[in-house]
């Protein structure tokens, strides 16, 4: 092959592989930002909304921990109610709720708490602390982490949300509860990122 075809060939080569990756045809190969987030996470405890401590390491004691960023007046957060319930029921699944609200108090996570029965932590990030670990933008998002600290699942819990306000009459994507069933069973998740749709946070304030 000539040595400068051969250059010109994989010069097309990238271009159009940088043109492909432009609009998402080689997603799927594109690698992610999930990683091991036990190290910044382990150190950080929040308030819960009783007023207890609660230690983010404990994700150490569990086969998955399951994060869930939620806010009390987020419309979509409260139409996933029901689901937020049937998840903290899985057995070997640690359910954590994350307020990342400076707007969002020990009173308001209590009353969403108790309205809706969650027997799950609400863990107060009025500072964005955790928020801004795990570059959240949105609620509700999941983060789905195994027991040494490594996230396996972010994003949307299925495809109900198309667009704020529009949804599906029927859930055809289940892409959390696939994505727990995949941890279980020690298989590869696909897909383990995908991009939530909900009520955006305010990221203007600067953690601590």
């Amino acid at each position: 092959m000539n040595s400068r075809w051969y250059v010109s060939f994989l010069a097309l080569i990238g271009l159009i592989t940088s043109q492909l990756l432009s609009i998402g045809v080689l997603a799927q190969s594109i690698p992610t930002d999930l990683g091991n987030f036990s190290e910044s996470l382990r150190k950080i405890e929040l308030e819960n909304y009783d007023g207890q401590p609660y230690s983010l390491s404990s994700f150490e004691h569990q086969k998955l921990t399951l994060l869930i960023l939620m806010a009390h007046d987020c419309p979509i957060c409260q139409q996933y109610t029901g689901k937020f319930r049937e998840l903290a029921q899985v057995d070997g699944l640690s359910v954590v709720g994350i307020a990342p609200s400076e707007g969002e108090t020990k009173e308001t996570a209590g009353a969403f708490a108790a309205k809706y029965k969650f027997d799950f932590p609400i863990l107060l990030d009025s500072h964005q602390v955790v928020t801004h670990i795990l570059k959240a933008k949105v609620t509700p998002e999941v983060f789905l982490f195994n027991q040494t600290g490594d996230l396996l699942y972010r994003g949307k819990i299925d495809n109900w949300f198309y667009e704020l306000g529009k949804y599906r009459n029927v859930i055809t994507e289940h892409y959390l509860d696939d994505a727990i069933a995949a941890a279980f069973a020690g298989k590869a998740i696909n897909p383990n990122k995908t991009e939530p749709i909900g009520c955006m946070l305010n990221m203007s304030m600067k953690h601590h």
